[in-house]
């Protein structure tokens, strides 16, 4: 089995492989720090940016895909910060819109959303959570298998090594 996983061992030694750079955006009510925390517990790692009133006049660091946290499913603001954020960003860098399930979909897309996902709640832990999901379903960590067995949190990267480990012992 040792064969099938031997293409990761060196992230193993190194930590998960995150493919593209990725930054969190959000509103000075959201808990960015907590979150950030929680996604450094499965070896994300990840930059913040805070938006208040001087975004407009800062262009974001350079990244791969921006997640814009909501707190709302109001149409109005979140369109309108959507718009927003999609203004400064660059050609090819991806935004998606982390909020509540959203009452028109189509129009937030429209608005410059590439993605939208839910949380189960706005609590840090599943906005982290879910955030991490879209990450790896992206196929932004790597190792993302080891064989047949698929998963890219902690635990399963901990899970892949130990196989490794057993294939070459």
């Amino acid at each position: 089995m040792g064969g099938q996983c031997t293409p990761f061992r060196s992230n193993y030694e190194e930590g998960l492989a995150l493919r593209m750079s990725t930054t969190l955006l959000a509103p000075e009510l959201i808990p960015l720090e907590e979150i950030r925390t929680q996604l450094r517990q499965n070896g994300v790692d990840i930059a913040l940016i805070r938006l208040d009133a001087s975004f407009d006049l800062q262009v974001p660091n350079k990244a791969d895909s921006f997640f814009l946290l909501l707190e709302d499913q109001d149409l109005i603001s979140s369109g309108e910060l959507t718009n927003r954020v999609r203004r400064t960003l660059r050609n090819g860098e991806r935004l998606i819109l982390c909020m509540p399930f959203p009452t028109n979909r189509k129009a937030l897309i429209e608005m410059g959303a590439d993605e939208i996902i839910s949380p189960a709640a706005k609590a840090v832990g599943p906005v982290a959570e879910r955030i991490l999901a879209q990450i790896i379903l992206d196929r932004n960590i790597q190792p993302s298998n080891c064989g047949l067995l698929y998963g890219a949190t902690k635990p399963m990267q901990e899970l892949f090594q130990q196989i490794e480990n057993l294939g070459t012992a």
